[in-house]
């Protein structure tokens, strides 16, 4: 009995120290989740903050696309509220045609602030891509000849410039805007054989929200291959200059300041399906008004005023004066077309993406007999793939009055599970030696996930300076290959232009409001 008593004894301090470490420990798990808890709650407070400096960002884009007030030269401030908290901006003019907005968001004592690049409206660009954007200019024998893109190129995916000539070129490829990626950028310069010269210049800014890569590829003997950028360069992965070939020489210049960014925004479009409500609501209502008249297919190649054709229709020449409206519940087919009224081709009664159109030839515009402005603009809207083989955009010689309004040609999505909505337009005879002058603006769309191609060939021009006004809108891919041979002294110009946006469908004038091209946290 002593011995168990004894042992109980000792066993007393024991108990002691080990609820004492059970004391401890339950301090420290107080403590833990204390301070865990107050980590949370500062989290969600800069959650909070930066989505308050995000509003900032909106309500600046928001006064720029309402014009009201005006950013002086000084800058602008303004300061909002949310229930979460407050935000405060200042918004200043960049110098170079856009805006940089500051906006310093606080919730409950945490502030978080994002430095963004606005572009007021309506932006100028050439190529808003959903998907990647590429511009490719070849050349063979080639004397003094330039691709110029007078505008923007803005893609949610990769940007790709790619200028390369043969023997006996001097080739240039130049961007007069901003190269926009939400992924990478690539940059190539290439002369690939001998006595060649090919470069690639960006006049604006290049933002990458992935990588930049600058490519030289340099040929055999007398060769060489430079890319220079005259604006502001930013990225958010690497940036690297890569240099490929024989004997050539190499340059890559940048001449304005570099930066890293968190992102580069180029937002995806969403999904269109109010494209083909708009015009179906049209259709609807020349039905209901008494206007839209059935015909059958073979008198149905020159229309004058609203025409319904139930089925297809193959035309030799398909002549839609200005004003008047064919229907054509199925598909088209035309060797030759002179548009300058509305053409939907909807497949069938219920719009599907059966609706495609074929046109070998397609002259939107021609002056040389007529010297006067056409009121209005052509617009050929399907909802199936749309291809132009050969586009005569503006007559040799032609000395009139250029044409008011836009022509457009729309591939339109007719729901989710439509993937026929791309365009291929291959442009010849467009604007040739000499007489040359600018076409009558032209849009491309391509709806859902539809992809646009551009092709254009020189063959043996002389002295010859083409000019088209061409705004590219595409929910996936966009391309544009033009290629040269045998040419001396000549440059074709695809060139923006934002009164574009007065004339568009409803569904297509969120695109020319002001938007977010880049933004970096500033903590």
């Amino acid at each position: 009995m002593g011995r168990l008593a004894e042992q109980r004894g000792s066993m007393g301090p024991v108990l002691l120290v080990l609820l004492g470490l059970l004391v401890l420990l339950g301090w420290v798990l107080v403590g833990a989740a204390a301070g865990h808890a107050t980590r949370a709650a500062e989290q969600a407070r800069a959650i909070r903050a930066g989505e308050l400096a995000q509003a900032g960002v909106a309500a600046a884009r928001a006064r720029l696309d309402a014009g009201s007030p005006a950013v002086p030269s000084g800058g602008l401030e303004f300061a909002g509220e949310e229930a979460t908290g407050t935000y405060r901006v200042r918004v200043s003019p960049s110098g170079r045609g856009t805006y940089i907005v500051e906006s310093f968001g606080e919730s409950g004592g945490v502030e978080r602030g994002v430095r963004a690049e606005l572009a007021p409206p309506p932006e100028s660009f050439v190529v808003l891509a959903g998907g990647s954007a590429s511009v490719s200019y070849e050349n063979l024998i080639e004397l003094g000849s330039s691709l110029k893109i007078k505008g923007d190129i803005n893609a949610h995916g990769d940007v790709a410039l790619n200028v390369a000539n043969g023997a006996l070129s001097v080739g240039f490829l130049e961007v007069e805007g901003d190269v926009r990626a939400g992924g990478d950028v690539e940059i190539e310069a290439a002369s690939t054989v001998l006595l060649a010269t090919a470069s690639a210049r960006v006049k604006g800014g290049v933002e990458a929200g992935g990588d930049l890569l600058l490519r030289t590829r340099a040929g055999l003997l007398l060769t060489h291959s430079s890319i220079t950028v005259e604006g502001p360069v930013a990225y958010a992965g690497t940036k690297t200059h890569e240099k490929r070939g024989g004997l050539g020489t190499h340059s890559v210049k940048i001449n304005g300041p570099e930066r890293k960014v968190d992102g580069v925004a180029v937002p995806a479009l969403g999904e269109a399906a109010a494209d083909v409500d708009f015009y179906e609501a049209l259709v609807a209502d020349l039905e209901a008004r008494g206007l839209l008249r059935t015909v059958p297919a073979d008198q149905a190649c020159t229309v004058s005023r609203p025409t319904r054709v139930r089925g297809d229709l193959d035309c030799f020449r398909l002549r839609v004066e200005d004003g008047a409206v064919l229907v054509v519940d199925g598909s088209l087919e035309a060797f030759a077309a002179d548009v300058a009224g509305l053409v939907y081709v909807r497949g069938g009664a219920v719009p599907n993406s059966r609706g495609h159109v074929e046109v070998d030839t397609l002259t939107l515009l021609e002056l040389i007999l007529s010297p006067f402005p056409a009121a209005g603009g052509g617009t050929i809207a399907a909802t199936g793939d749309i291809e132009v083989s050969g586009a005569k955009l503006a007559a040799l010689l032609a000395f009139g009055r250029d044409r008011e309004g836009v022509l457009q040609i729309l591939a339109l999505s007719a729901g989710e599970d439509d993937r026929n909505n791309d365009v291929e337009l291959g442009l010849g005879g467009l604007a040739d030696a000499l007489g040359g002058r600018s076409a009558a603006p032209l849009l491309l769309y391509a709806g859902g996930d539809g992809n646009i191609t551009v092709r254009h060939m020189n063959v043996a021009d002389a002295v010859a300076f083409q000019t088209l006004p061409l705004i590219l809108v595409a929910g996936g891919d966009v391309n544009i290959d033009v290629s040269g041979l045998a040419d001396a002294l000549g440059s074709f110009t695809l060139e923006s232009m934002p009164e574009i946006w007065q004339h568009v469908p409803p569904f297509l004038q969120e695109t020319g409001t002001a938007r977010v091209l880049s933004w970096q946290w500033l903590d």
